[in-house]
């Protein structure tokens, strides 16, 4: 039995909110701070980031699959809870142990809500006969998500000042018992609803992998994904460093993060407008990179870094869409899935060269680094899409996508 179509009307903006209020993390901003004040030193900072990367990594492609066995929403669900019980052990922890659970909590939470809000997303708009809008919902989506995580950001040292560190993580819990409370509200769409058709984990992820591989388009997305999001940490892990080196007030540094997400939520708002124009922005992308790594002036870094932030995620959106555009809907979220796990894989080399740099010589010296290897890789990108023409099949009775060489 089909699902009414206005039933899923609500789907999206209900993911709009959900988005919203499970981005008012507050304690993104002081989170390592507040690990310093429970007894924490730089070991144990370093142990929090390799063991979020090493769960996320374990978890990206099984989660992916269980969305597209069990449900989006169920998946969706899991991970808004995972959220709720981080905030919640990150706010009770009193030593760096009971840290780490909270840790370790979050990067469920991270690995489970991704793949499973796009395929959730995409296929209600498929079903809604609305696929061609999945660019713009989405970009929509990451701003709202942006707009919170800014908010909570520009307001967490303020809030720490006045009511202490544990205040933020009970805000937190609020906020991610919103999410899941309108999550509840959700309904899951019938393009993914395949009864006992759907295919085994195992099956589903070997599915993924060839789908992508036979697939240039999921290559060259694959390589773009893989580069922006390594860009992204690079941003989101190194821009305090940045801010410190440069000399500026601790109490700009919660503005200088707000800026940035909101210069990425503007990004992400108008991409849908700019699907034409990504190989220009790309090129962008590696100028203001390299602005932060090669640049003498403090002005012109900081505008380079904010700026960066917006035309990495207008390139990200656009590349996101593309990759679900091509992906069928039975093995969506496990695929999705496959394209972050290779992304985090690569952060992890990246990281620790990165972090090598950085103590041999400072945060810019990596930021070159970055902006070469990255700028190689894009110039490939740019190169293998070029040499591809996507033209819609005279002989496929659905008109599917097929590829020729120039």
């Amino acid at each position: 039995m089909s699902l009414p179509k206005r039933s899923l009307k609500f789907n999206i903006p209900l993911l709009y909110t959900v988005a919203l209020s499970g981005g008012l993390i507050f304690w993104t901003g002081i989170e390592k701070l507040f690990l310093l004040s429970i007894g924490g030193d730089g070991f144990a900072i370093s142990l929090n980031a390799v063991v979020f990367v090493a769960v996320v990594l374990c978890l990206d492609i099984p989660t992916g699959a269980l969305a597209d066995r069990w449900g989006r929403k169920h998946l969706l669900l899991t991970g808004l809870g995972s959220l709720f019980l981080s905030s919640t052990v990150y706010g009770l922890a009193h030593s760096p142990q009971i840290y780490l659970i909270g840790t370790i909590l979050f990067a469920i939470a991270l690995a489970t809500i991704n793949g499973a809000t796009q395929a959730l997303t995409y296929d209600s708009l498929k079903e809604l006969d609305r696929s061609q809008d999945y660019n713009k919902i989405h970009g929509r989506l990451q701003a709202a998500l942006a707009v919170g995580a800014g908010t909570a950001l520009l307001l967490s040292g303020f809030l720490v000042e006045h009511f202490g560190f544990r205040f933020n993580f009970r805000l937190s819990m609020a906020s991610a018992a919103t999410s899941f409370l309108l999550a509840c509200l959700l309904v899951e769409p019938k393009q993914h609803v395949y009864g006992a058709n759907k295919p085994a984990l195992k099956t589903a992820i070997r599915e993924s992998f060839v789908t992508i591989k036979r697939n240039s388009v999921l290559i060259a997305a694959a390589v773009l994904f893989m580069v922006t999001t390594a860009f992204r940490w690079m941003s989101d892990s190194y821009s305090q460093l940045i801010f410190h080196d440069l000399g500026l007030a601790l109490s700009l540094f919660g503005v200088l993060g707000f800026l940035a997400a909101s210069s990425g939520a503007i990004g992400r708002l108008v991409s849908h407008r700019f699907t034409k124009y990504t190989r220009p922005f790309v090129a962008i992308i590696i100028v203001l990179f390299g602005l932060v790594g090669f640049g003498h002036n403090k002005y012109v870094i900081l505008i380079g870094l904010i700026s960066f932030y917006g035309i990495n995620q207008l390139v990200q959106n656009n590349c996101e869409s593309e990759i679900q555009e091509h992906l069928p809907s039975h093995i969506r979220a496990t695929a999705t899935s496959v394209f972050t796990f290779l992304s985090t894989m690569l952060i992890v080399p990246f990281g620790l060269i990165t972090g090598i740099i950085i103590k041999n010589n400072d945060v810019f010296g990596a930021f070159k680094f970055g902006g070469i290897f990255g700028g190689l890789a894009l110039l490939w990108w740019a190169w293998y899409g070029k040499n591809k023409i996507r033209l819609k099949s005279p002989h496929s009775p659905t008109g599917d996508l097929i590829e020729i060489e120039n």
